[in-house]
């Protein structure tokens, strides 16, 4: 099947439902539908985009699709790195972006989301009650949506999400977790089922969300001279617990995040400053935020950055003084102005792109606690052993940790000069979209960039990383997909495999393995 043409009975059949507006053929659009933050499909082409409401809007499209055996794949803000949106065959694009509506009961502690919300826009929704979602959100944020993490999945986990409504490929729609919401293991957990899919089961329309007062917090952050003892002390701190969230840049990105627009950094300064407790905390603030945009001559090679949250701000305190007593062992103390700043304004994205415009693509995997330090061995070494031919394509590599849990994300990140895709552009400011729109074509680095992923991810999996938003580019839990039991889940769901075709490595209208 191939786009639509404009006077197309289907396509009229489903404007009708969705309005004329919100149905489109658009050659551009159609494009801008099938790419990501690395990939841009040249094989297919979205055949139209769609944009719907509500759950009855999605259930009353997807049946005219199953009834044309059109197939359909879901997008948010389409900030995947892996291909979830790069289809073999043109496809009818179901994008989520007016499915917007918050519903927050504060009392039993719950939000209904629609899936097209941000979570930044989550976040102004619930300030007013004094609430926080319990679920772990994106730094992307500011544009990624409930929906796309509900499908892509997040290093940090799901479990702060309590349920779903779920359009299935023939229009069925599907209710999880309690009917009164407040609760999500209602029998068998069939939330889970439809989490971390990348859109391989069904289309996610809205999603109960667990919010909870904003606790009580403390901040700190340590210098190293070397990740071994950074990653030894990041552990030691998650395993007790005592610490929430935990950031680790090398010197590289530590320096870009300084390198943020005027009106950027004054408005993360008034952020930081706006949630200090005292004038003199204001004051200690501003002073912190100075010292950390002029630079750091003195910096260490690796800074680690950490957030303990308690119901008390003496429990907060407490884990403060332990993860102190455990990082002063091999670290410095240095200003606490990063995490700060992060939680003050967790969402800060420039255009998904480097600071100086460069095309951006990562590459991640979640590791137990005893395989992380050989695997960032590993991981460092090969791209210390490929620096000549970097230096040549002009490829930098910068590293993130990070760590909510009894895990460490290590997500290493290369940047290039390129051409700049429209999905790129879309997000940039005017400013930048004038500074970055005109960098011409570089193939070659990004071919090597695409077989460095490659290999930074095969050296996850040989030390049995597990990893989110699996896409095309990752591979299903290291197994067979053959044999995988989500084959025949898919063909449950979707017999005809009209959901998003390829993805999870789940084929077209697959048979079931005996």
């Amino acid at each position: 099947m191939q786009r639509l043409h404009e006077t197309s009975p289907l396509l009229k059949q489903i404007a009708a439902i969705v309005g004329p507006d919100h149905a489109t053929n658009d050659a551009a659009k159609c494009d801008l539908a099938t790419s990501d933050v690395f990939e841009r499909s040249e094989r297919a082409h979205a055949a139209m985009v769609v944009s719907p409401r509500t759950t009855d809007e999605t259930s009353a499209v997807m049946r005219l699709l199953s009834d044309n055996r059109v197939p359909a794949i879901a997008r948010g803000a389409g900030l995947s790195y892996t291909g979830s949106f790069a289809i073999e065959q043109p496809a009818a694009v179901i994008d989520t972006s007016r499915m917007t509506n918050i519903e927050v009961n504060a009392a039993d502690r719950y939000a209904i989301v629609g899936a097209g919300a941000s979570w930044v826009n989550v976040a102004a929704a619930l300030k007013p009650f004094g609430m926080m979602a319990t679920q772990v959100s994106p730094i992307s944020g500011a544009f990624a949506t409930v929906g796309g993490l509900a499908s892509q999945g997040i290093p940090a986990g799901l479990d702060g999400i309590l349920g779903l409504a779920v359009v299935l490929a023939d229009g069925s729609i599907v209710r999880t977790g309690a009917p009164t919401h407040f609760y999500r293991y209602a029998g068998p957990d069939i939330t889970g089922l439809f989490l971390g899919d990348c859109g391989a089961f069904g289309i996610k329309t809205e999603v109960v969300l667990q919010i909870a007062p904003e606790p009580p917090v403390a901040f700190a952050s340590f210098g190293f001279d070397d990740v071994d003892h950074l990653l030894d002390s990041l552990i030691t701190c998650m395993g007790e617990r005592i610490v929430t969230r935990a950031f680790a840049l090398d010197r590289v990105k530590s320096a870009d995040a300084r390198k943020v627009g005027l009106a950027e950094s004054v408005r993360t300064a008034a952020a930081v400053i706006g949630r200090s407790k005292t004038l003199a905390q204001s004051a200690r603030d501003a002073a912190k935020l100075l010292r950390f945009a002029v630079g750091g001559s003195r910096e260490k090679p690796w800074s680690l950055h950490m957030t303990m949250a308690s119901p008390t701000q003496a429990g907060a305190d407490a884990q403060l003084d332990r993860a102190g007593k455990i990082c002063q062992d091999h670290g410095t103390r240095m200003d606490d102005v990063f995490p700060r700043a992060m939680w003050a304004k967790p969402y800060s994205v420039r255009g998904f792109v480097g600071p100086s415009g460069e095309r951006w693509a990562p590459v991640h995997g979640i590791f137990s606690f005893s395989r992380v330090r050989a695997a960032m061995r590993d991981l460092r070494k090969i791209v210390t052993d490929r620096a000549a031919e970097m230096q040549e394509l002009g490829v930098n590599a910068s590293w993130l940790i990070s760590s909510a849990g009894p895990h460490v994300v290590i997500e290493p990140m290369l940047y290039w000069r390129d051409q700049l895709d429209p999905f790129h552009i879309q997000y940039l400011s005017p400013r930048n979209r004038e500074r970055f729109s005109g960098f011409s074509p570089n193939p070659a680095a990004r071919e090597f960039v695409r077989g460095m992923r490659e290999s930074l991810r095969d050296i996850m999996d040989k030390y049995g990383a597990v990893h989110s938003q699996i896409g095309r580019f990752y591979r299903l839990n290291n197994a067979s997909v053959a044999q995988h039991p989500l084959r025949r889940l898919k063909a449950a769901l979707d017999p005809d495999g009209s959901l998003n075709p390829g993805i999870l490595g789940l084929s077209h209208a697959e048979e079931p393995a005996d």
